[in-house]
């Protein structure tokens, strides 16, 4: 990065940039130093560009700079620039961070000047922070860096190198097909050796350790979908010093995210994803299968051997075969992880973790933290008579829904909404049926939108 910029005006002034920090001078970014800029090639930077600045970038580095005693935003007035500590070579400040991101393939000085004027009124500013993937225009820097030395405080202009560097290290984005890692891991297969611990997952943690050093026998763990709850299960078992894990869940897709989040914490060879009895009468340190095969096979194979079980999606543990497995299992900590502890036939799931409730956030806190990305629900008016529908009182008949809602016009409709409300948006559809998904997706890729379909099989039944 130079440190000189020259003003496009007239009057051609310069700007001595002394007091300019790289990324790699942040204590808070330590780990970006192993992701040197040659690393980044054009995937990165396309990647890193197509990112909202809200809804995204804000909360990527929300989650690298997090700190238990940290400031998010400042005053209402300055709700669109965040506020943190941050170190730099280790003396501590607070710093400003202006982000710009799709909406701003090219930064000018009218789309930062009422952010960087609004620096003046923060208190006690030590850093200022720049950071857009876009190109950012001379004169949009040189007015930045002028304030800057105007309140004396060290700035930092992040370009998207500098971002694409600082989202492979902490393990947002693959350095190898610069697709976002999910759940711990690329499509790929990649899994980034460094990774964030989010709030939610400190809290529960930190009460999981406190739990564990008071001898108790179990807890539950209630956070929203999407919050990493299969990790807090990992890094606290590995603490734990367990011999012997057993996850069960009732489904492929959860065992697929506990494998990869286990490997992630422990060694590969340390975990063993069961599909039958043989393997499941040989234990590794860690060991995951569905729930229907343990407690199928559960008089067959030393059961008492586990020292600590998790029970994803643990509102199900009220059936048969998860009670009778715990029972003939008897761990010494048993760890209960769900997001919905409520159930329709009112069985109280509480009492099979002793009621110990250890950590309970909900969607909302989800989003405010920055875990979460925020979203809009549309629902929009039809002209369907439902009325004329079958409905046995607690359904709509399913082949007369799909009689009136598969047809061309209401496709084209649909499409047609989803351009006006949600275009370029990351959206999920909800269709009556598999038969009205397929034709919903397949509306959507005929129109040039890409489209993918998502269908859960439960043996017979379908979803």
């Amino acid at each position: 990065m130079n440190h000189k910029i020259r003003s496009t005006n007239t009057n051609s002034i310069q700007i001595e940039l002394s007091n300019l920090l790289r990324v790699d001078d942040f204590d808070n970014f330590v780990e970006v130093r192993d992701v040197p800029p040659k690393q980044i090639d054009q995937k990165h930077l396309q990647a890193v560009r197509n990112l909202d600045e809200r809804e995204e970038l804000e909360p990527y580095f929300r989650a690298i700079l997090h700190d238990p005693n940290d400031t998010p935003h400042g005053p209402a007035e300055l709700a669109d620039i965040l506020t943190h500590k941050v170190t730099i070579r280790h003396t501590t400040g607070l710093a400003a961070f202006i982000l710009k991101g799709k909406s701003f393939s090219t930064v000018r000085p009218s789309h930062v000047s009422h952010q960087i004027y609004k620096l003046k009124k923060i208190a006690d500013l030590k850093v200022a922070v720049l950071a857009a993937p876009g190109i950012i225009l001379d004169a949009a820097k040189e007015q930045f860096c002028a304030t800057a030395s105007e309140i004396n405080c060290q700035y930092a202009i992040l370009d998207a190198i500098d971002i694409s560097r600082l989202l492979i290290a902490y393990g947002f984005i693959c350095p190898k097909d610069a697709k976002r890692i999910v759940s711990g891991r690329c499509s790929c297969g990649y899994s980034p050796k460094h990774r964030l611990l989010n709030l939610f997952q400190k809290d529960s943690l930190r009460e999981l350790r406190e739990s564990n050093k008071r001898g108790e026998s179990a807890g539950l763990i209630i956070l929203p979908p999407g919050s990493g709850k299969t990790r807090i299960a990992a890094e606290n078992a590995k603490e734990y010093g367990a011999k012997h894990i057993l996850y069960i869940a009732h489904r492929k897709e959860i065992l697929d995210v506990a494998q990869s989040e286990f490997e992630a914490v422990f060694s590969t060879n340390e975990v063993t994803r069961h599909t039958m009895l043989k393997t499941l009468s040989n234990p590794n340190r860690v060991n995951i299968a569905t729930i229907q095969l343990v407690s199928k096979n559960i008089n067959k194979f030393v059961s008492n051997v586990y020292d600590y079980i998790v029970v994803d999606e643990f509102h199900h543990a009220a059936a048969r075969t998860y009670r009778e497995t715990i029972q003939t299992c008897r761990p010494k900590f048993l760890l209960g992880l769900t997001a919905t502890p409520f159930r329709g036939d009112r069985q109280d799931i509480h009492e099979l973790c002793g009621n110990n409730v250890l950590a309970s956030f909900e969607l909302r806190a989800g989003i405010d933290a920055g875990i979460l990305s925020p979203y809009h629900y549309f629902g929009c008016f039809d002209d369907i008579d439902y009325t004329k529908i079958k409905h046995n009182g607690q359904r709509y008949d399913i082949r007369d829904l799909e009689r009136a809602l598969v047809i061309p016009q209401r496709d084209r409709a649909v499409i047609e909404k989803w351009r006006e409300l949600a275009e370029d948006k990351s959206t999920i559809a909800f269709c009556c049926s598999h038969e009205h998904a397929k034709r919903a997706s397949t509306a959507f890729r005929n129109a040039g939108i890409r489209s993918d379909i998502y269908i859960l099989n439960f043996g017979d039944k379908t979803a």
